[in-house]
């Protein structure tokens, strides 16, 4: 691969990526607060505001063409795949990046995962000055949109079948201001009978199985959906991306069952199949949906594969 070079790289000015949508519109006010404490503690930043929804992408690869190279996301799970999109598709080597984020989004999952969900602003602030990092595994997702093959990267988990339902289903709402953590929960129960499931062929690391399936995550990190402790043996920087199956279930199963999943006892229910694996390849009947980090992608085949020890976080 060939890496482009910037004419000058701003070292420790920290690009602050605000997605006013974000936590159904509350980020702002939470930035407010967090701007104080970073001013205080003298940490230098530039804020810049995502005013157009889907420009965030392109709009930070403009920065780090600039040379900004810390990157902070002021959002959601969403706000960092965008963030980190950015970033793998700059054209710039990763290893020259720091990212971390200021929580502020309906879910914050990768946050929850690292234990950075505090609402005290100065703990923020102050982790941010810290600057203890992890280097973490970043995934690749290879869907469809028709007949064209596209691809996605993703710090957190991606969800193919009623999870990705779910998932557009809790978008739609939060467009509409009506979203808020417990929207995924609710959306399970309100559309329980809107997916049947589907047959599942794939391979992890070139070993084959078919199965029936209803939903599939695999991840980097442990939760989903706010919360939601679907996979709990992930490791972020250990190469290897976890996948939670679940075959297909009736929905007296799925109710008597939902509340295992915010603490990894789904991993009990017979129903449920868990492995990991470094490269993973899916096909279904009929075709399913696939969603990464809450942002909602396209459809089945997939391709998964993963970056270890890829990109350098700021966490607690």
């Amino acid at each position: 691969m060939v890496f482009l070079v910037p004419q000058k790289i701003i070292l420790n000015i920290w690009l602050a990526i605000i997605n006013p949508a974000a936590g159904s519109y509350t980020s702002l006010r939470r930035w407010e607060k967090v701007k104080k404490s970073l001013q205080q503690l003298q940490i230098p930043f530039v804020p810049f505001v995502v005013e157009e929804e889907g420009t965030t992408i392109q709009k930070v690869k403009e920065a780090i063409q600039k040379g900004f190279r810390h990157l902070m996301a002021v959002g959601g799970d969403g706000t960092l795949h965008e963030v980190v999109n950015a970033i793998y598709e700059s054209g710039y080597p990763p290893e020259e990046f720091l990212v971390t984020m200021i929580p502020s989004g309906t879910g914050n999952d990768w946050a929850r995962n690292y234990g950075l969900l505090h609402k005290n602003p100065q703990k923020l602030a102050q982790i941010i000055k810290n600057r203890k990092t992890v280097r973490q595994d970043i995934g690749i997702a290879e869907y469809h949109e028709g007949e064209k093959k596209k691809k996605r990267y993703f710090v957190n988990h991606a969800g193919i079948g009623y999870d990705a339902l779910v998932v557009k289903k809790a978008n739609r709402q939060k467009k509409h201001r009506l979203g808020n953590r417990f929207s995924y929960f609710f959306n399970i129960l309100f559309l329980l009978n809107a997916f049947r499931g589907c047959s599942i062929r794939f391979s992890i690391d070139d070993e084959e199985f078919s199965s029936s399936m209803y939903t599939m995550n695999v991840g980097i990190c442990r939760y989903i959906g706010g919360g939601m402790m679907m996979l709990p043996y992930a490791i972020p920087d250990d190469g290897l991306l976890e996948v939670t199956m679940i075959r297909k279930l009736n929905v007296w199963r799925i109710i008597t069952n939902l509340f295992k999943i915010y603490n990894g006892n789904i991993v009990k229910v017979p129903e449920t199949v868990i492995t990991q694996g470094e490269k993973i390849d899916i096909h279904t009947d009929p075709v399913v949906w696939l969603e990464a980090d809450g942002e909602m992608l396209g459809h089945s085949p997939f391709s998964f594969r993963i970056l270890p020890k890829s990109l350098l976080m700021v966490i607690p």
